[in-house]
């Protein structure tokens, strides 16, 4: 699979609200949950599920009203455990490659505005 390497500033890019399915995995871990924003540089995991800062993980997303499932690479950046009141538990993630057949419809999903 043809690979695009992805480098963007944190917090560079609008952030679309978005509830995407999502699974991702490391080395012993294999977990699905649901995406809280994305934007073209990264996204949020809503989840309970403990992660540590500069983890590396693997991602799939499904797309919503498609079947189309993108797959990339991310580093953990930051952990909510309760500490952000105002942002649910989970983990930001940083986007740091995708599967080249898949950019053209997850920046289309990043541009919607509903969803």
């Amino acid at each position: 699979m043809d690979r695009i390497p992805i480098s963007f500033e944190r917090r560079r890019y609008q952030r679309t609200e978005k509830a995407l399915r999502v699974t991702w995995k490391d080395q012993e871990i294999h977990c699905t949950g649901f995406t809280k924003d994305i934007c073209i540089g990264g996204l949020f995991i809503v989840t309970n599920f403990p992660v540590h800062p500069k983890d590396s993980i693997q991602l799939e997303l499904t797309l919503n009203g498609s079947n189309v499932v993108v797959r990339c690479k991310g580093q953990v950046i930051w952990v909510n455990q309760g500490q952000v009141e105002s942002f649910p538990a989970g983990f930001g993630v940083e986007i740091l490659d995708m599967d080249s057949s898949s950019v053209e419809s997850f920046l289309a999903c990043c541009d919607e505005r509903e969803g």
